[in-house]
């Protein structure tokens, strides 16, 4: 759309030289027409009418080569500005796909970093966790055994109590045994001291 712009600008400055041409010869005319009649020959008159026609054309053609020439070079270089500007264009979009690479890469490492704590984190609590509870289950046991233990040391100090009474008792049986056997062993000779004496008696009658 611009070409065709500057196309039509163009065709319109040809339009306007060889109008302005065409005036100019027609002012050279009116001027030949008003001025004192000179004795000049008829055919210097055409000559110089088709010398200025010639110069106005090879100037027109030299404007057109010139005016080609610039729209050439105006050519190339919008071309050039446009090449320019694709690939900057495109260089950017490289730079910003990098800069978007390089967040979703930051991006993602920084969750992973973060996934790696929690999972560390989640890992000590549970590590934390075990240990309490092997920290209950072992003072349980503890306290198990401290009862047990007390259990077992007031069922030795109730057997040793036991064992000292049964001991005790049988000591008071076996002294009581020998008591009693004396008394007896006293009885015995006492009747056999009364039989003897009650005997004596009857032999002296």
């Amino acid at each position: 759309m611009k070409n065709s712009i500057f196309e039509n600008i163009i065709a319109g400055s040809y339009s306007l030289v060889l109008h302005i041409g065409l005036v100019a010869l027609f002012v050279v005319g009116m001027n030949t027409e008003s001025r004192p009649v000179m004795v000049q020959p008829q055919v210097d008159i055409v000559k110089a009418t088709v010398i200025d026609e010639n110069s106005i054309l090879a100037e027109m053609v030299r404007q057109q080569e010139i005016e080609q020439k610039q729209r050439s070079a105006e050519e190339d270089r919008q071309t050039k500005v446009e090449k320019q500007l694709a690939e900057t264009h495109k260089e950017l979009l490289r730079k910003e796909q990098e800069v978007l690479a390089q967040q979703e890469r930051a991006k993602l490492e920084q969750q992973q970093r973060e996934l790696k704590v929690k999972e560390q984190q989640e890992k000590i609590q549970k590590l934390e966790q075990e240990r309490k509870v092997q920290e209950q289950k072992r003072l349980k046991a503890e306290q198990a055994r401290i009862v047990e233990e007390e259990r077992q040391k007031k069922a030795v100090q109730a057997r040793i109590v036991e064992e000292e009474r049964q001991q005790q008792a049988e000591q008071a049986r076996l002294v009581e045994e020998e008591r009693k056997q004396i008394m007896a062993e006293e009885r015995r000779a006492e009747e056999e001291k009364k039989r003897l004496a009650e005997a004596d008696r009857q032999a002296e009658e």
